[in-house]
């Protein structure tokens, strides 16, 4: 996940307080409905009659071990007996960062930190770690556990191995991870750990570690399943794939040479496969679903965050949606002023309307300069979603088809424009206009002094001739013979033909004053209002867009866009009698604000009955760096602890954190899942304001 933008996005809000909560119950208001939330909340894990309570107390549902090992049904996770078993977890981390320790035991003992998660009505646990530390297996340092003295002096895996035991004699199901290869806090897109392998640990390593995992577990039936890799993504011109077979970019391929050998070692485990992009595309697995040696074991993972879709972004960190309408309603009120004012100058004007040529000209140039910035745009967001989130397939999947077809249509807008200046310079002016005003100024010597007017209008015509280019250029943005007339006359300084000129071809009431009279003044087109169309068609597509993103600033909360979202990245998978159908559990996940997106997540998770892993129990987390906001960099820093505004816990790993956050959750935990909104999601109208606790 991209955990330090959520550091930036998280340092922005206030946080406060919130009351300790004791063990058995605890009530809030949120809002005027006072809501209680039990920490014994049921967690069932297979819907139907109720299972019989397990090791973790009299309310904790827990999975009973007659139900495994697991398997996989459709879109279902299933017990021994065919009946549905939902993983409502929690993540822990800690072992994969560089105090290879999991969080909270240098603040409260390990038992009771496992005894609040099973309180808490979680059934399961996804424990992270790293490949170094199951390697190298250092001791670890006295000061990371604290408040656990028989672990003193003992190295990684003798707390790791402490750990899993005290979290399944507790009766919960835990989920290994391999989160990341070298120690460290993860996941920045600058990094390498995206991919499966890195300087330092091959591919080879990285399956042997995973074994060495599987076997060391092999005995322990509550260890359900081996999540193969986390938040897999693009890195340094490396752009992962799904089933073309390039060994170092096909991530399915990967994951099956992993998955196989897992198996191996233990045929009862699931296999947990992430999506590409960070956990948030799944779609390649449609047309290649994976297929291991053993069937019926693989579960897909996907992560979710308020970053991973633009739109929740922009309203919880920067601008709120509702002000976003705001504006774009005024300014296209505006615009819209503007636009009829220059409909009306036009119709004042007489409806004067540009020749054929010009009208050509005008839409061919305007849809090639439109579309070459829809091509700028589609650049710009390839060169995002392939740097910034890792996803070069996602760009490749919806960015270059789009910018493509955009070139085709810039183009077609170009060729256009070519043809109206083509057809332009086969135009001629009109004789009858330009004959008869010569004829009339050889009339009058008087008014030319050497009496040469016609010699004068050859050479005038002979030097640009009617279908010349720079003729053509002027009658795009005139009538066809008003510029050709005006230049003879101003040449020879014959005040007839001048005359002549204006009244038969500008028109519109703005004839020279020498001018006759009765001469007509049928409205024509000028220099002037082709300024004025460019300017009316400028202002349409500007109002276009005010408009759209006006209608979309009330379409971006809807948990409608969300859910298509969802469905069309990854939800398809949960759709049963295909051959792509399989389970997909929600990996990671979190927020510290009530809004839109919080709400339109619970509900997605909840209609859908998604299985899922929150992020996170832990309270702390050990800080190495942030992330700079005007480049989006990693700046390291020196390490430190700081408060997890995810968690559910805080700093000591026993006081709820946000508590409407552990009853929504908690609301998901029973299949099928209950959620119903307790209060309306919060608008954040004020950066930086706190919104939801």
């Amino acid at each position: 996940m991209l955990r330090s933008l959520r550091l930036l996005l998280s340092s922005a809000s206030l946080s406060l307080p919130a009351a300790f909560f004791p063990s058995e119950a605890v009530t809030t208001t949120p809002t005027t409905t006072i809501t209680t939330i039990t920490t014994t909340t049921t967690a069932r894990s297979i819907p139907g009659a109720p299972l019989a309570p397990g090791l973790g107390g009299p309310h904790a549902w827990l999975v009973p071990k007659s139900e495994l090992p697991l398997h996989t049904e459709g879109r279902y996770i299933a017990g021994r007996g065919g009946e549905r078993v939902k993983w409502a977890c929690v993540n822990w981390y800690g072992a994969y960062s560089e105090t290879m320790t999991p969080g909270g035991l240098e603040v409260r003992p390990l038992d009771q930190i496992v005894a609040r998660i099973v309180e808490l009505g979680f059934n399961c646990v996804r424990l992270c770690y790293s490949t170094q530390a199951q390697l190298e297996n250092p001791i670890l340092r006295k000061e990371d556990l604290l408040m656990n003295p028989d672990l003193w002096g003992k190295r990684f895996l003798d707390v790791w191995d402490a750990t899993v035991s005290a979290i399944t004699d507790k009766g919960l199901m835990l989920i290994v991870n391999n989160q990341v290869h070298k120690s460290g806090w993860c996941c920045h897109w600058t990094q390498d750990e995206g991919l499966w392998y890195v300087p330092g640990y091959p591919e080879s390593v990285w399956i042997e570690s995973l074994v060495n995992m599987t076997l060391r577990h092999r005995a322990n039936p509550l260890v359900v399943a081996i999540d193969l890799r986390n938040e897999v993504h693009d890195y340094q011109g490396v752009s992962l794939t799904w089933g073309d077979g390039n060994p170092d970019t096909d991530w399915a391929q990967a994951a099956a040479r992993a998955g196989n050998a897992v198996l191996a070692a233990n045929p009862d485990v699931l296999v947990v496969v992430m999506a590409l992009c960070f956990g948030m595309d799944l779609r390649a697995m449609r047309d290649a679903p994976l297929e291991l040696d053993i069937p019926h074991r693989v579960v897909y993972q996907t992560h979710n965050y308020l970053e991973y879709q633009l739109w929740s972004l922009i309203s919880q960190g920067f601008v709120s949606w509702r002000t976003i309408s705001l504006g774009t309603g005024f300014s296209a009120a505006a615009v819209a002023i503007v636009l009829v004012a220059l409909i009306a100058a036009w119709i004042r004007l007489g409806k004067p309307w540009p020749v054929l040529p010009s009208l050509v000209v005008t839409f061919g140039s305007w849809l090639s300069v439109l579309t070459l910035v829809g091509v700028a745009i589609c650049q710009a967001c390839l060169f995002i979603v392939t740097q910034a989130p890792g996803c070069g397939s996602w760009g490749r999947r919806d960015v270059v088809p789009a910018r493509n077809w955009l070139l085709v249509f810039a183009a077609l807008g170009a060729l256009l424009a070519i043809f109206g200046v083509l057809l332009c310079m086969r135009l001629r002016p009109a004789a009858s206009v330009v004959g008869s005003a010569a004829a009339d100024g050889s009339s009058h010597e008087e008014d030319d002094e050497d009496g040469s007017l016609d010699s004068d209008t050859e050479d005038n015509t002979s030097h640009e001739p009617a279908g010349g280019y720079k003729s053509c250029i002027r009658r795009l943005c005139g009538s066809p013979d008003c510029w050709s007339c005006r230049r003879i006359a101003a040449d020879t300084l014959s005040a007839p033909l001048l005359a002549r000129c204006v009244g038969s071809c500008a028109g519109q009431g703005r004839s020279n004053g020498n001018a006759s009279a009765g001469l007509a003044q049928a409205p024509a087109w000028d220099f002037g209002l082709c300024c004025g169309l460019q300017c009316f068609i400028f202002l349409s597509v500007a109002q276009l867009f005010l408009i759209s993103i006006f209608i979309f600033s009330f379409v971006a909360p809807t948990y409608w866009l969300h859910e298509t979202h969802m469905n069309n990245f990854w939800g398809f998978a949960l759709q049963q009698g295909h051959p792509w159908t399989a389970p997909v559990w929600m990996g990671e996940f979190g927020n510290e604000v009530r809004g839109h997106y919080w709400n339109n997540m619970m509900r997605y998770l909840s209609e859908y009955d998604v299985d899922f892993a929150y992020w996170a129990i832990n309270g702390l987390k050990w800080t190495t760096g942030r992330i700079d906001i005007t480049t989006g960099s990693w700046i390291p820093e020196e390490p430190h602890w700081s408060n997890e505004t995810y968690g559910l816990l805080e700093a000591d790993y026993w006081t709820i954190r946000r508590p409407w956050r552990l009853t929504d959750l908690q609301t998901l935990m029973p299949s099928p899942a209950q959620w119903r909104p307790l209060a309306p999601a919060c608008d954040r109208q004020v950066l930086g304001s706190e919104c939801g606790d």
